[in-house]
C-alpha cells in the first residue's frame, strides 16, 4: 500500500517572510526536468536606517512585528483558561502532516476537547460523529483538500453549522478569496503564531454562540413567527414543522423525528443543540409547549384537553412539565393570558 507523505507546507512561507524582514527579495526560476533556482536579495543596511525605518509612523512595520517580535508577545487567555471549569467545547483538527497535527492539538487541548483526522474525507465523517464546535483544516491534503471539505460542510444540512478555519502556506489574495468563497469562515497563514490561533478560535465559538441564542430566542416566540434567511433557519423550520404535523400523538420519537428529518440521530442531536442548546427531545417537547400555550390562551379546551393536543397521555405530568417551562401552571398562565 503506498502511503501518502508530505512536509508541512511552511518552507517557502517562512523563507518569503524572514527575507522580507531584512526588506530583501526571493525570486524563483524552475524549468521541467532541469531543477529550481531560488534567489534571495538582501540589503546591507546600516543601524541608523535600520532605527529610522521602526521609529517612522508611516513605514508598515507589520513584518517587524508580526516575525520578529511576536514571540515576545503576550496574550491574556485567561477567558479561554476558564473554559477548562467548564465542559469544553469541541474543535476537530485536519492535517495530514503528523508533526503539525500533533503540534496544533497540543497547543489546542489545554483548552478544548480536540479530535484529529488525516484529511478531508476521514475529516468529514468524523464531523458528523464528533460533532465538534469548530474545525481547523489544512488545505493541501490528499484524497480531498481543505477547500473541497469546507464546500462540504457548508453545503449539508447536518454540518452548515461549524465554523472553519483554513489554515495554509499560500499568502497571496487570490488563495484568500478562494478559501472563504468555499464558505470558509476565517483563514490563517503559516507560519503562525499559537496563541493568535486560540484568539480567534475562541472569537468564534463566542460569535456562535450569539447566533445560538438568537435561534433559542426565536423559540420564545410562536415558531410559525420564524423568519427563514439561512440554510440552519430552514432546518430548524423544517424540524419545527414535522413537530407540529405530528402535534398529537403520543407516540412521536425521537428516533421518528430523525428520519423524518433524514438524519441520523446523533448528526440531529449535534445540531439542534448547536443552533438551540437543546437536545433532541428537549427540543420537540419545548415546541409543543409552546403550542399548548397557544391553546390555553386562544381556545376554550381544558387543562385536560390542551395536554392531549400536544400528545402528553398524563395531564399531571403535563402540568409539571408546563410549569418547569412558563413558571406558572397552566391553569394560572391561562388566568393571567386573559387578565
Amino acid at each position: 500500500m503506498n502511503k501518502v507523505t508530505g512536509g508541512t507546507g511552511i518552507g517557502l512561507a517562512i523563507a518569503k517572510e524572514m527575507v522580507k524582514v531584512h526588506f530583501g527579495e526571493i525570486m524563483v526560476e524552475s524549468s521541467v526536468g532541469v531543477g529550481t533556482t531560488f534567489t534571495v536579495r538582501i540589503p546591507v543596511l546600516n543601524q541608523e536606517f535600520i532605527e529610522g525605518i521602526i521609529h517612522t509612523e508611516n513605514v508598515d512595520k507589520s513584518a517587524f512585528i508580526n516575525n520578529v517580535l511576536v514571540e515576545n508577545d503576550e496574550v491574556d487567555l485567561s477567558d479561554i483558561k476558564k473554559k477548562t471549569r467548564k465542559q469544553k467545547d469541541k474543535i476537530l483538527v485536519i492535517e495530514d502532516n503528523s508533526d503539525m497535527s500533533q503540534f496544533i492539538r497540543g497547543e489546542l487541548g489545554v483548552h478544548y476537547d480536540v479530535e484529529a483526522a488525516m484529511n478531508g474525507e476521514e475529516g468529514f465523517e468524523k464531523a458528523l460523529s464528533f460533532g465538534p464546535d469548530l474545525i481547523v483544516s489544512d488545505i493541501m491534503m490528499p484524497y480531498m483538500d481543505g477547500l473541497e471539505l469546507c464546500k462540504k460542510l457548508k453545503t449539508d444540512e447536518r454540518t452548515s453549522h461549524i465554523s472553519v478555519i483554513l489554515l495554509t502556506a499560500r499568502s497571496s489574495q487570490k488563495s484568500l478569496f478562494e478559501g472563504l468563497e468555499y464558505g470558509a469562515d476565517d483563514y490563517l497563514i503559516k507560519p503562525f503564531n499559537h496563541e493568535e490561533l486560540l484568539l480567534r478560535i475562541r472569537n468564534m465559538i463566542e460569535s456562535r454562540k450569539k447566533i445560538r441564542e438568537k435561534f433559542a430566542g426565536h423559540l420564545s416566540v410562536e415558531p410559525k413567527n420564524i423568519e427563514i434567511t439561512s440554510l440552519d433557519e430552514k432546518l430548524l423550520q423544517k424540524a419545527i414543522d414535522i413537530i407540529e404535523q405530528h402535534m398529537d400523538d403520543p407516540d412521536f420519537s425521537v428516533e421518528t423525528f430523525s428520519d423524518l428529518m433524514a438524519m441520523h440521530r446523533v448528526s440531529l442531536y449535534h445540531k439542534l443543540k448547536s443552533l438551540t442548546n437543546l437536545s433532541t427531545r428537549e427540543f420537540i417537547t419545548v415546541i409543543r409547549l409552546k403550542r399548548a400555550a397557544q391553546f390555553l390562551r386562544e381556545s376554550g379546551m381544558s387543562v385536560i384537553e390542551v395536554s392531549y393536543q400536544i400528545g402528553c397521555k398524563d395531564p399531571s405530568h403535563f402540568t409539571k412539565l408546563f410549569k418547569k417551562q412558563f413558571g406558572k401552571s397552566p391553569k394560572e398562565y391561562r388566568k393571567e393570558s386573559k387578565n
